[in-house]
């Protein structure tokens, strides 16, 4: 009989700890008309297993979950990874301080770690960027450079949670774009990009610049012939930035 009750209570528990909200669940719960504030709050208050993926998020975003909700998903996933509450109910606990010693003193303190330097110098651009995992927003630029830009980092599958507010970001993402005029002796054998664009990416608390890349949209094809827009600008930004954090991750 009391292994029966057992069995039970350890069933209850485990169904009472199986988060509650997924993305289906959010995605019903948009459907079904309910206000950003309420679905942003359930989220806050109860588990939730979310998948945030490229994939994912795009299928979020077609479905009509706005950017608020998606934002308050990954920023959940983010505590429950970083310590926040999946800590606390994982059943962990702080260490017992250090006990006195029998005769009456208190121990040394434990040794400190020597002390880092909180304002590197800025990485060139080709070094290892410390960003995979980060939060970032990708500030308004010339041109609409910085919605090519977005898309690509989706597309590219870069390791970064894009957010839509500044003030809930690691990093932020800035940026210019110019288009050259459409003179012949710009436009053939071997002339300026048509487009062309640069990005730097700087730490939303130190302001320290970690990363700065360029690009323009020529073809290596028939001299200047053969334009690719801003797109193509984006496209080749994007593609240095992921290398350079593919090296750090080596």
């Amino acid at each position: 009989m009391k292994s029966i009750v057992c069995l039970l209570l350890c069933l209850a528990v485990a169904a009472f700890a199986q988060p509650s909200l997924n993305n289906e669940s959010i995605v019903k719960m948009t459907k079904a008309g309910l206000g950003e504030d309420v679905i942003i709050s359930s989220i806050k208050s109860q588990l939730g297993l979310y998948q945030l993926g490229a994939d994912d998020l795009i299928a979020l975003k077609k479905a009509g979950v706005s950017d608020k909700i998606i934002t308050a998903m990954i920023d959940k996933s983010n505590l429950g990874v970083n310590g926040g509450s999946a800590a606390g109910s994982a059943g962990q606990t702080a260490p017992d301080p250090a006990p006195a010693s029998s005769t009456g003193t208190t121990p040394p303190p434990a040794a400190t770690s020597p002390a880092v330097d909180s304002n590197p110098a800025p990485a060139p651009s080709g070094a290892p960027v410390p960003l995979s995992g980060s939060k970032i927003f990708i500030a308004p630029m010339e041109n609409g450079l910085d919605g090519f830009i977005t898309a690509e980092i989706i597309k590219q599958r870069l390791p970064l949670n894009i957010v839509t507010e500044e003030s809930m970001s690691d990093f932020v993402m800035a940026g210019a774009s110019q288009k050259q005029d459409d003179h012949w002796y710009n436009t053939v054998f071997g002339g300026k990009d048509k487009n062309e664009g640069n990005v730097r990416i700087l730490n939303g608390r130190t302001k320290q610049m970690v990363w700065a890349g360029e690009a323009g949209d020529r073809s290596m094809w028939f001299g200047g012939l053969k334009r690719g827009g801003q797109r193509k600008v984006a496209e080749r930004i994007v593609a240095k930035l992921k290398k350079d954090l593919s090296s750090n991750l080596r």
